[in-house]
């Protein structure tokens, strides 16, 4: 073959390259379907606490242009209660679907709204179970639930579904459980969810599947309850779901080899995600991922692997505080991520689609109860 002929078929074999790259880039480029589902599935945190935080600014730009759905407040955002009423302002102004508007209202050491806010202070579920009859119960959660409603917020990150354990750092140490006893915890966890939804306000039953068992706290690492988790801890669940009026079931971080056996934690687990919460439960609405930029995940799994294994673990909302390691472009890149997990086949656009449709249904009861 002569000089003239190699270089030709050199040239060929580049371009056909050069073609390869740009169908694969064509293939795994964001599509506005892509882009508009991250809108639907994404609750995006933010940093500072006040209306004129650049973060929250940039945010608000996003949930104007559909690109997020859903905002998180957690402790380090809420200020004094005008700098609340401007955050929520701001993320609400302009948006073109009703925003969903988080944050954790449990009681006892988990309460980011205070008196400063208008909002009393409630005991632990602990001591409410101790002091309170249920009927007694849903009337003091009917209350907080008026005050956190005021305030522009219509998801409360809670209750506490586990079953309560002493020895657990992170949920028994601080009395997060109502009681020991499955019966218990059911009764009392349909009375704080149904006294916030009288008052506008929808709830989210965790940490699926039950991890009151649990010896480490998974905002740090992930917990390992193998050993000591058993059907107990999954009955206020079922017995919850089966009763009816559960909207959201967040999954945590802890790690249960005897569904999981790839050691996944749970809300990264298509076994517990869809095999043991939407198929054997029977649970149709949301299944909405804890934190995925908490340590139990940020230590093992970068953020993209971690987006799209709770994606396919049958995740329908994603929680990205998006504090550490900060992404301005949180949504494009999740978008992205989507697309490419969609064209090697790891996700199925079917399965995205129910997950927006169940997100849609969501903010549609939202809107009814406003």
């Amino acid at each position: 073959m002569n000089r003239r002929n190699i270089l030709l078929g050199i040239a060929g074999a580049s371009a056909a390259l050069v073609g390869a790259d740009k169908a694969r880039l064509a293939a795994t480029a964001p599509t506005d379907q892509t882009r508009a589902i991250t809108g639907e599935l994404l609750i995006a945190g933010f940093s500072g606490s006040n209306a004129q935080s650049p973060s929250a600014q940039a945010l608000a730009d996003q949930i104007r242009s559909g690109a997020v759905g859903g905002v998180v407040f957690v402790k380090d955002n809420v200020g004094d209660r005008d700098d609340v009423l401007g955050l929520v302002r701001l993320f609400s102004a302009g948006a073109p679907r009703r925003v969903i508007v988080a944050i954790d209202h449990e009681g006892g050491a988990v309460q980011r709204l205070i008196e400063a806010h208008g909002c009393a202070r409630l005991p632990s579920a602990r001591q409410v179970a101790v002091d309170h009859t249920v009927a007694e119960a849903q009337a003091v959660y009917a209350e907080a639930g008026r005050a956190v409603a005021r305030l522009g917020f219509n998801l409360n990150l809670a209750p506490v579904v586990d079953l309560d354990n002493a020895g657990n750092p992170a949920i028994g140490h601080y009395g997060r459980a109502f009681s020991g006893d499955a019966d218990t915890v059911a009764a009392y966890a349909g009375a704080f969810v149904r006294g916030f939804e009288v008052s506008g306000v929808c709830c989210v039953l965790k940490h699926f599947p039950g991890q009151g068992g649990a010896q480490s706290d998974s905002h740090e690492w992930a917990p390992d309850i193998s050993a000591v988790w058993s059907e107990a801890d999954l009955a206020p669940f079922r017995r919850l779901i089966s009763a009816g009026g559960v909207d959201v079931v967040m999954s945590g971080y802890s790690v249960l080899r005897t569904v999981a056996s790839d050691g996944r934690p749970a809300a990264l687990s298509r076994e517990i995600v869809t095999g043991l919460l939407h198929d054997q439960l029977g649970f149709d609405r949301v299944a909405m991922t804890d934190d995925l930029d908490m340590g139990a995940v940020g230590y093992g799994f970068a953020r993209r692997s971690a987006i799209v294994q709770a994606l396919q673990a049958g995740n329908d909302a994603l929680i990205v505080r998006n504090r550490t390691n900060y992404d301005p472009a949180l949504p494009a890149s999740i978008a992205s991520w989507m697309s490419e997990a969609l064209a090697d086949g790891t996700l199925s656009m079917d399965a995205l689609s129910k997950s927006a449709k169940r997100v849609q249904e969501l903010r549609n009861k939202l809107t009814r109860l406003t």
